[in-house]
């Protein structure tokens, strides 16, 4: 397996009504299976302050490959009545990536997510190279580039018949930070430095789960 890690990078939103459903299932079911598959880490998710979608989530696996391996894939090709529920039209909106992540500065992660979208890879590698020059302020825990993996954003699977399809993007520049202060003062700098508006999204953790909490 490549020895970089992998990031399955998920937005979308809730259909109207059926919040208290979708709450159920995340956190009754989906989050802790996801996470108890071979080579998943961590699952975390967000809601948008600001931005395009109203949730944000992110998985951190071992290696890109843990997204086609046959225990992920089984796991996608079998959902659960309740997650054959949720998939037919209450999470709706979805944007869904496997990703690699190509660039962390920092250790720690914070309470607060800056997210910026990229649609090609000129796009992409342009704002990486910002990233990887941006100065590290006291309210920043850290600072990634994922980029896209070409083949591993788990299409024909049945959850993903189930959705109708999922856009995918060219990659993510994303900033963990502590407040919420910090996050405008990202966005900010963010514009500044050429990126797209429209595309930056601002998201509050609401919950983290790791491996070694199973």
């Amino acid at each position: 397996m490549n020895t970089e890690p992998g990031i399955l990078a998920i937005w979308h939103d809730c259909a109207a009504g059926s919040e208290d459903t979708f709450e159920h299932w995340y956190q009754s079911e989906h989050l802790v299976e996801r996470v108890s598959v071979p080579g998943f880490r961590y699952g975390r998710r967000y809601e948008a302050i600001s931005g395009d979608r109203q949730y944000f989530t992110y998985y951190e696996v071992d290696a890109p490959d843990v997204l086609t391996t046959g225990a992920y894939v089984d796991r996608l090709n079998d959902p659960t009545p309740l997650t054959n529920q949720i998939m037919s039209g209450i999470f709706v909106r979805p944007s869904r990536t496997a990703c690699r992540r190509t660039h962390r500065a920092g250790s720690i992660d914070g309470s607060f997510a800056v997210t910026a979208v990229a649609v090609g890879s000129a796009e992409l590698n342009a704002w990486h190279q910002q990233l990887i020059t941006m100065p590290l302020s006291a309210g920043v825990a850290n600072v990634q580039t994922w980029s896209a993996v070409d083949g591993a954003s788990d299409v024909g699977s049945r959850e993903q018949q189930l959705r109708g399809g999922d856009e995918t993007i060219a990659g993510c520049a994303f900033v963990s930070v502590l407040r919420e202060q910090d996050a405008d003062a990202i966005k900010t700098w963010m514009i500044e430095a050429g990126f797209v508006p429209e595309r930056i999204g601002i998201y509050q953790l609401l919950c983290h789960l790791n491996t070694d909490s199973l």
